[in-house]
């Protein structure tokens, strides 16, 4: 791997990451409790790491690949 492909990728999980702890700040802010707020912030890291492992394998196929990503929305929310 180059070292653009890891500095990008770098990047791309420091946004995610940061994403995610303003997530649970706006939760908090919202008046969930620390503990909930935090266990949402891990369910859905879970899941959006998972998913994204999962869709890999299906980058070539348009078709496949955006109904894999509808699944993987609609379970989260089940």
């Amino acid at each position: 791997m180059g070292a653009t492909a890891d500095t990008s990728r770098r990047a791309s999980r420091e946004t995610f990451e940061c994403g995610l702890r303003l997530g649970r700040d706006a939760l908090e802010a919202m008046e969930i409790a620390h503990f909930r707020a935090r266990d949402m912030v891990h369910t859905f890291r879970q899941h959006n790491i998972r998913a994204i492992e999962s869709l890999r394998v299906l980058i070539d196929d348009d078709d496949k690949l955006v109904s894999a990503a509808k699944a993987g929305r609609d379970a989260l929310y089940a």
